[in-house]
C-alpha cells in the first residue's frame, strides 16, 4: 500500500472492542499529494487482506464450482474444519 501511494511510512491501530469484528485504521504517510491514480485497487487489496478465512473458503469454492453451487458449499463447508486445522492450511487448498 505504502508502494502504491508512493508513501514513505504507514501507521496501523488495531482496536478490539466489545464487537465480535476488530477496527483497523492504516495512515499512509505520502510525502505530496496523493498519486492521480484511483484509489479501487488500493482499496480492493485493503478488502481482500481482511477476509476471514471462512470468506477465504467460500471464495475458493466459487472459484472450484460456480457460483451458484459453491456459494452454498462454502457457507456449509467452513464448520467442517476445526480452528486447529484453519491455522496452519490456507482456505484454498482445503479444496482440493
Amino acid at each position: 500500500m505504502v508502494a502504491q501511494l508512493d508513501g514513505v511510512r504507514i501507521d496501523t491501530d488495531v482496536v478490539l472492542g466489545d464487537r465480535p469484528e476488530a477496527i483497523l485504521r492504516l495512515l499512509v504517510h505520502v510525502p505530496d499529494d496523493l498519486p492521480d491514480q484511483p484509489l479501487d485497487a488500493v482499496g480492493r487489496e485493503l478488502r481482500l487482506l481482511c477476509r476471514t478465512w471462512d470468506q477465504e473458503l467460500a471464495s475458493a469454492v466459487v472459484a472450484r464450482t460456480g457460483k451458484e453451487r459453491g456459494r452454498n458449499l462454502g457457507q456449509a463447508g467452513a464448520d467442517w474444519f476445526p480452528a486447529a486445522y484453519r491455522d496452519v492450511i490456507p482456505a484454498p487448498r482445503s479444496t482440493r
